[in-house]
C-alpha cells in the first residue's frame, strides 16, 4: 500500500530526493524525563521549515507515511507509535492528514527489569519520511539518545501528550453500528452513531483499497464512504480512524457488525 501511494504522490506532485545534511525536517529524540527505571516515553521530534509538512498514518489520498527502526538496549521494550491529532490537509483536491512547521511522534519504552554497567543506556533511531509544501521530499534521517547523558524535555511532551487522541470509550458518543455493503466491486461502508453529533472524521489506515478521501460524507450520528478493492478477495473485517466531537478527537477500532451481501 505504501508503495502505491508514493507511486500516486509522484504522478501529482514534483518529487525529489535530499541528502540527510539538506533536510527540511530535522529529528531529534526526545524524552520526558530522566527516571529510567519505570517506563517511559521517547518521542522523535521533527522540527520543519515553515510551512512543511509530514504525514499521518494514514497520509490520505497521496503521501507517504513515517517509516522508523528502532535500536534500544537488550531488555528493553518499545510500543508502536503513538500519533498526535493531525491536520487536514487540501492540495488541489487531494486530501491528506499530517502535521505541519514541528512534530512529537512518541513511544513507551519499558525498560529491562535490571540496569547496571552492562546495559548500553542508547536508544537510536533510523527514520524515512515524505516532506511537503509546493512540491515533496523524500528524506531519511537518524538520531541517538544516550540515557546515561540527556536532559529531558517535559514541557514538549506535555504539550503534545495533550494532542493524542481520547479512547472512544470516553466518548459523548458511542458507534451503535458498522455496516459493510457490496455493489458493483465497491465496498460502500457506514457506520451509525448515537449521542452528541459527530463534526468530522479521518479514517486509520486503509490496506488493499483505495479510498477518496474527498467522497467521506460525514452527518450528525453517521458517516459512510467507499472503497475500491484492489482485488477480488479483498475484505474488510475491521474500520478505524478519529472522530470528532465538541473539539475533541477520539480514536476507535471497530469490527465491521453487519456484512449485506
Amino acid at each position: 500500500m505504501k508503495q502505491i501511494v508514493g507511486c500516486i504522490a509522484v504522478l501529482i506532485i514534483s518529487l525529489s530526493v535530499f541528502a540527510n545534511e539538506n533536510n527540511i525536517a530535522q529529528i531529534s529524540l526526545l524524552t520526558e524525563t530522566n527516571d529510567i527505571s519505570e517506563p517511559f516515553y521517547i518521542g522523535i521530534y521533527f522540527d520543519m521549515e515553515p510551512d512543511w509538512y509530514i504525514y499521518w498514518e494514514n497520509p490520505g489520498d497521496a503521501g507517504v507515511p513515517v517509516d522508523v527502526r528502532w535500536d534500544i538496549p537488550e531488555g528493553f521494550t518499545i510500543s508502536e507509535l503513538i500519533y498526535p491529532t493531525p491536520e487536514r490537509f487540501d492540495t488541489q483536491g487531494l486530501i491528506s492528514f499530517g502535521f505541519k512547521d514541528e512534530a512529537l511522534l512518541l513511544a513507551k519504552i519499558t525498560p529491562a527489569s535490571i540496569v547496571d554497567g552492562r546495559t548500553n543506556p542508547v536508544i537510536s533511531v533510523e527514520a524515512s519520511w515524505m516532506v511537503c509544501k509546493e512540491s515533496c521530499i523524500l528524506e531519511d534521517g537518524a538520531a541517538e539518545l544516550n540515557l546515561n547523558e540527556f536532559e529531558p524535555s517535559p514541557e514538549i511532551f506535555n504539550r503534545y501528550k495533550n494532542k493524542i487522541p481520547e479512547s472512544l470509550d470516553r466518548a459523548p458518543t458511542r458507534i451503535t453500528s458498522v455496516e459493510s455493503r457490496k455493489e458493483q466491486g465497491r465496498i460502500y461502508i457506514i457506520i451509525q452513531l448515537e449521542g452528541d453529533r459527530v463534526h468530522d472524521f479521518f479514517p486509520g489506515p486503509v490496506t488493499d483499497f483505495i479510498l477518496s478521501h474527498k467522497d467521506i460524507e460525514v452527518n450528525d450520528h453517521s458517516i459512510s464512504y467507499t472503497l475500491r478493492p484492489y482485488s477480488e478477495s479483498s475484505a474488510v473485517s475491521e474500520v478505524s480512524g478519529l472522530l470528532f466531537i465538541n473539539g475533541t478527537a477520539y480514536q476507535f477500532n471497530e469490527p465491521v457488525s453487519m456484512i449485506i451481501q
